[in-house]
């Protein structure tokens, strides 16, 4: 059985590496990308020429080189200071997965926020009650099995 077993996981290993190895991930189209930034490149030429203008200014002043640009002014990395979870990863898994480890991460990365540190709290509590209730299950299974620590 176990031969058996060994031979169709093998098999499988095989499959899957050689169905990948043909993957194109790391390929782009250069033309593609120079088409979608060109709008963005101009507008990078007219700061340049003048100094001093702003972004606000730009957009107070309808500028047509603003025309169709989508300007996110989200911070990005620094997710924390918008009210979003830490690293973009919710604090309840942060919790869950990392147990105190999380709680800490999530109270350092956010500042003392009371309500994401809460919310890791909760999956650690989560993750303690998930283990609990495995090894009674476990325990009953094997009947009478605490001579096991």
């Amino acid at each position: 059985m176990k031969k058996i077993l060994l031979t169709v996981c093998t098999s499988l290993f095989v499959f899957l590496f050689a169905s990948a190895n043909n993957a194109d991930l790391f390929t782009y189209d250069v033309e593609a990308v120079d088409q979608e930034l060109a709008q963005l490149q101009s507008l990078e030429d007219y700061v340049c020429v003048n100094p001093g203008v702003t972004l606000t200014d730009m957009q107070s002043e309808n500028n047509g080189l603003l025309a169709g640009m989508n300007l996110n002014m989200n911070t990005g990395g620094f997710s924390f200071l918008s009210g979003e979870p830490p690293l973009g990863i919710p604090s309840f898994l942060w919790g869950c997965v990392l147990s105190w480890v999380g709680i800490l991460v999530v109270y350092l990365v956010t500042d003392n926020d009371r309500e994401e540190t809460k919310k890791a709290l909760m999956g650690c509590l989560v993750n303690a009650a998930a283990i609990i209730i495995w090894e009674v299950i476990w325990i009953v299974a094997l009947g009478n099995g605490l001579w096991l620590y």
